[in-house]
């Protein structure tokens, strides 16, 4: 899977390999503006964290989204 389709995944709300609680505060966070979070693992094992940041004003606007391993966060 390419991280273009994992960024495809994550923007459409399919936060992959996270836990219930996690799912439930990126669904909050889409209301509150807040930072979302998805995890997913590549066919090889590797484990990448998809993070796009918290709102940066009154607009809604977010102004990044990175794909990272956690080790990098």
């Amino acid at each position: 899977m390419t991280g273009l389709e994992l960024l495809s995944r994550h923007a459409r709300g399919d936060w992959g390999d996270l836990c219930d609680e996690d799912k439930t505060a990126n669904e909050e966070a889409i209301k509150t503006g807040t930072r979302i979070l998805s995890a997913y693992r590549l066919l090889d094992g590797t484990k990448l964290w998809i993070i796009t940041d918290a709102e940066s004003d009154a607009q809604h606007h977010r102004q990044a989204t990175t794909i990272l391993l956690p080790d990098e966060y």
